[in-house]
């Protein structure tokens, strides 16, 4: 007897079918572990496997079909014969669609668990449908993240065509959270974490157009799993537009109807972009909250795409008393009928929910009554006109009668008109905003292609004209540009903005106001990114300052500043200080934000690296597992990979240093991978991996490894940050020490040497920690080299320089090596 017909295999594969004929979905695994010990596990599990592929391929079990007929995931579809797949034992269908059918495997080269999606025997010979197919295979596959379904395989199969992703075994979003939802922060967040998904695929080329909870996962673990991209199309990252022929002819739906987006009503199949999946998720979050969709679908479909079109959701709150504005506000915002007001964004839809759920301030604002009114005009012209000429002939015989009385009102209003002089103000700023950065039409730029840094220059290139009269308006917007243009590493460019808005602000307002203080910030952060870290320690001492003044010593902002001016500290090597501020915003995050927020892990990581720079390793590798376990586990249940990847990578140095190899190497690993899938190759973080696996294969004594990891990071850091950053003489510097250690020592005195000229070319750097360094690797090298008096000469400079960096730290572990190191050159 062949060992797929062995009792056991044949007693496992009879009750594996039977579950399924009583509704359970029981993995292979589920079903073994029942059966208890059985001879050779992996043998058995094949078998088995080969065993229900058989019975079910051959249709031998359709006794009980009928009374199962209709249920998707019961015997009548398992009975039905199953298509056969060279590598793949397929077992049972999950579901059918428009487009093809989906199918349970497992993939006999490794026994994962799959799911394979074939075609439907029409479509394989439609050329739109292969090329819809084809289609979603290539843009599931570029699409490497947590909460997307990814590709493994694909190809054709007898004339069909087809593809493998991951099985997500889990429920429907709104199976999961019922709607309405008991827990609407809990709902926000799976919103949240749908929207960081949904922006990634943005960020990729890929607009999904077909978003809604049954299509989103939640598995076993709570996680939030996005599926089907059938009905996607590519769009210009930057721009959020489409760049391919759409296979969908004009006035065609594209979607579903309950969450379709006004311009997808109206069949505007070319002006559908990334603000249409923002409006239905919109939609999704709407319906979880208050159990009803935001625009009724029932009745005639001329009648239903005339209201998704026109009619506006009534506030959330009001279908769910107690429901806070500033929902009303997010939801209301995403479900705009004007694309250009929605959130430019899935990740800026994502980032405000964040917001709310941290209790922090969000982007969106209620509508102003002036902002109904004018929805109202809108959509009903020529009704306001009449209307409006009786007033006006109203308002001219009226007026005299009014006057009086207005003057005497004057003094009580004068508050009032303060107030509107501010809302006036902020939506001058909202008016430019959406006209500058909120759309952008390419025919109007006459470009083929607009960047989000064109649209920021475009922008700044406004800004005098428009604002003219209005300087603190036209502050607020340059340091709203200096902001984003930070935020896409254009620091000259944010540099220019944030310097002109901080000069209007301090002449207007003066030194001491909060708007000031919070533009000092702002560019202290992008001057610490530059390398000019003594003017950003004063920007960020000053608006400390101002914050404790006006807020007290509890407040984010104080701690906010607290961390960054200890971060800028660190870097200047003022350790006792960084690490007293690090530990002052530790206590005051943890006490207004919670013990387990990002803001207090973010603290601890920064505290963490001041230790490492001490070399008190200990402490480094306690701190760094306290940030990764909140990291890991954060209160909100919102995992950050970045984070938690820079975290894993940083206590896998620290444990580098500590000799703990094996260990290290599993961490750096991790977070190299997590960073690749995350960011790609030409990427600082990836590339600061890099760096921290090459110099831990340096520790272990694989120069050969560490030197291509190393020559690979460097190049990479050339192309990403130019000639002369510091993150190049980083790299060199690490470089520089394999070459060292393989005995390529006028090769490794050159790399030291080029790392120091760029490190000099700072001018208000020239006793930064790292030249001390740098002058401490040029010594040793030398002197191995038998040259004593060069040797001798970078020795002596590198001590001078960290007595003078160290001055009050007498028993500094860098003073004491390097004296040790002169006393050996002086000895030699």
């Amino acid at each position: 007897m062949s060992t797929e017909r062995e009792p056991t295999a044949t007693a496992i594969a009879t009750r594996f079918i039977e579950d399924r004929r009583q509704g359970r979905r029981s993995s292979i695994d589920e079903v073994l572990a029942s059966f208890g010990a059985v001879g050779v596990p992996d043998v058995t599990r094949v078998a088995a496997l080969r065993e229900i592929a058989r019975r079910l391929h051959e249709g031998r079990e359709q006794e009980g079909s009928s009374a199962h007929a209709g249920q998707l995931t019961d015997l009548s579809l398992i009975a039905a014969p199953l298509p056969v797949l060279d590598g793949y034992d397929i077992i049972d269908v999950i579901g059918r669609g428009g487009m093809g059918t989906v199918y349970e495997a497992y993939q006999q080269a490794t026994g994962r668990r799959v799911a394979v999606k074939f075609l439907l025997d029409a479509g394989a010979h439609a050329p739109a449908a292969r090329h819809r197919f084809e289609r979603e295979v290539e843009f599931i596959a570029r699409l490497q993240h947590p909460a997307i379904v990814a590709v493994l395989d694909s190809g054709v199969s007898e004339g069909r065509y087809y593809y493998v992703m991951d099985y997500v075994e889990g429920t429907p979003l709104d199976e999961a959270i019922a709607p309405p939802a008991d827990d609407a922060r809990l709902a926000l967040d799976c919103v949240a974490r749908v929207a960081e998904a949904v922006d990634y695929a943005h960020q990729r080329g890929v607009l999904h157009r077909d978003i809604k909870p049954s299509n989103v996962m939640i598995d076993g673990r709570g996680d939030v799993r996005l599926l089907d991209f059938g009905l996607a199309k590519a769009i210009d990252p930057e721009r959020g537009v489409a760049v391919e022929q759409s296979l969908s002819e004009p006035g065609q739906l594209i979607g579903t109807l309950a969450y379709m987006s006004p311009e997808q009503a109206r069949g505007l199949v070319d002006q559908v972009s990334v603000r249409s999946d923002v409006y239905t998720l919109g939609a999704v979050a709407y319906e979880l909250l208050t159990g009803e969709l935001p625009i009724r679908v029932a009745g005639a479909l001329a009648d239903v795409l005339w209201r998704i079109a026109n009619e506006e959701p009534r506030r959330p709150a009001r279908l769910r008393p107690g429901l806070s504005s500033d929902v009303d506000a997010i939801l209301l915002k995403a479900l705009d009928k004007l694309p250009q007001r929605r959130y430019a964004t899935a990740g800026e839809l994502a980032a405000d929910i964040r917001r709310y759920l941290a209790d922090e301030p969000i982007s969106a604002r209620r509508q102003s009554v002036v902002g109904r009114c004018g929805r109202f005009v809108r959509r009903h012209r020529q009704m306001v006109a009449v209307v409006g000429v009786a007033l006006i002939a109203l308002i001219a015989t009226a007026t005299a009668s009014f006057v009086r009385i207005v003057a005497e009102r004057d003094r009580a209003r004068a508050a009032e008109r303060a107030a509107l002089a501010e809302v006036a103000h902020t939506e001058r700023v909202k008016d430019f905003l959406h006209d500058t950065l909120g759309f952008v039409d390419p025919d109007v730029v006459q470009r083929a292609e607009v960047t989000i840094v064109d649209q920021l220059d475009y922008a700044a290139s406004q800004v005098e004209a428009a604002f003219a009269g209005y300087p603190l308006e036209a502050a607020e917007v340059r340091h709203i540009l200096g902001h984003y243009y930070l935020q896409r590493a254009q620091y000259e460019r944010a540099e220019t903005q944030l310097r002109a808005g901080l000069a209007a602000r301090a002449g207007l307002l003066g030194k001491d106001d909060l708007d000031t203080a919070d533009t000092q910030h702002e560019l202290a952060l992008t001057l610490h990114a530059r390398g000019e870290l003594h003017e950003a320690e004063a920007l960020y001492r000053a608006a400390l300052r101002t914050r404790r003044v006006h807020d007290g010593e509890k407040s984010t902002r104080v701690a906010n500043s607290l961390n960054d001016l200890a971060w800028v500290l660190k870097d200047l090597g003022a350790y006792a200080e960084a690490e007293q501020l690090y530990q002052q915003a530790i206590g005051l995050r943890s006490e207004l934000l919670g013990e387990r927020n990002a803001a207090v892990a973010n603290s601890l990581n920064g505290l963490a690296h001041v230790y490492y720079k001490r070399r008190d390793l200990e402490q480094a590798e306690r701190f760094f597992r306290e940030a990764l376990e909140i990291r890991e586990n954060p209160a909100d249940g919102h995992v950050s990979r970045v984070d938690v990847a820079a975290t894993m990578a940083s206590l896998g140095g620290v444990l580098t240093k500590l000799g703990r190899f094996d260990e290290a190497e599993t961490l750096l690993r991790e977070a190299l991978a997590i960073r690749r899938t995350l960011f790609g190759d030409e990427h600082t973080a990836t590339i600061v991996s890099m760096n921290e696996l090459g110099l831990l294969l340096r520790a272990r004594g694989d120069y050969a490894g560490a030197e291509e990891l190393l020559r690979e990071a460097l190049r990479l850091r050339r192309l990403v940050d130019g000639p002369v950053h510091p993150n190049v003489a980083v790299s060199l510097v690490n470089l520089g020490l394999v070459l060292q250690a393989r005995g390529e020592l006028e090769a490794a005195a050159g790399h030291f040497e080029e790392a120091l000229a760029i490190w000099r070319t700072g001018g208000e750097l020239a006793d930064h920690q790292n030249i001390a360094t740098t002058l401490g690797h040029l010594a040793n090298v030398s002197r191995v080299a038998g040259k004593p008096a060069e040797a001798e000469q970078y020795c002596q400079e590198a001590l001078a320089m960290r007595r003078r960096l160290f001055a009050d730290d007498h028993e500094n572990v860098s003073v004491a090596d390097t004296s040790c190191l002169l006393g050996e050159i002086l000895l030699d």
